[in-house]
């Protein structure tokens, strides 16, 4: 079904306003063909990056381009940045899935860098959405490394990549090609949905050995992805 922009824009507008985390009401909505352009202001980090997905998710969008800024609400004390970075600091220690001992933090004005290893591409982004939820974080940019604790074959990465996606129902492996390079993989092909797309790309990201993911697969129904901020 052929959407038009007006159609689109008001999907994702009542997309946004139906989102109980998402407080719509100085969001604004722009489509131009099947690109969305989100502007305006919200009070965290995550309501963003929220409002990007629920963008994403509404049929007939293939971009979005996330314009949004981070204003904390003025009766919010907004912490320093040693206190940002304190805070991130121990959050990431509470948290035993992560070794933050080879991390590096750096906080500007509530603008987060990362930068360091860790040894294992979920890791990598687990750390992202841990920093993305402390209070007085306004950006992330997560320069991590991934470095894997033993050199994998490439073969096996791909073998176990395949296998994860013929496990998953609603993927269609014979249509997803898998290339790995000294563990980055390079994903192509198609996928019928955005929910087939994230499914494959989570095949990936929490495959043992995996060092970096490039998603080049195109969604179907909206016959033409452009990349996930």
């Amino acid at each position: 079904m052929i959407r038009s922009s007006e159609q689109i824009k008001q999907n994702v507008i009542n997309h946004l306003c139906w989102d109980d985390r998402v407080d719509a009401s100085d969001i604004k909505v722009e489509a131009s063909g099947n690109k969305v352009t989100l502007s305006g202001i919200v009070p965290t980090y995550n309501v963003r990056k929220a409002a990007l997905d629920d963008a994403l998710f509404v049929a007939g969008v293939n971009s979005v381009e996330n314009n949004i800024e981070v204003h904390y609400p003025a009766e919010v004390p907004v912490p320093s940045n040693v206190e940002v970075k304190t805070n991130i600091e121990n959050s990431l220690i509470w948290n035993q899935s992560v070794d933050s001992s080879n991390i590096k933090i750096t906080v500007n004005h509530g603008k987060v860098t990362l930068e360091g290893f860790v040894d294992s591409f979920w890791r990598k982004t687990r750390v992202e959405e841990l920093v993305s939820g402390i209070t007085g974080v306004v950006s992330v940019k997560n320069m991590l490394a991934v470095g894997p604790l033993k050199n994998a074959l490439d073969e096996k990465i791909t073998e176990e990549i395949i296998a994860a996606l013929n496990r998953m129902g609603h993927v269609n492996a014979d249509r997803v090609n898998v290339e790995v390079d000294n563990g980055k993989v390079t994903l192509s092909g198609k996928v019928s949905d955005w929910l087939s797309y994230y499914s494959a790309y989570d095949a990936v990201r929490y495959t043992r050995d995996v060092v970096d993911v490039v998603n080049n697969l195109i969604v179907e129904q909206n016959q033409v992805m452009i990349g996930y901020e």
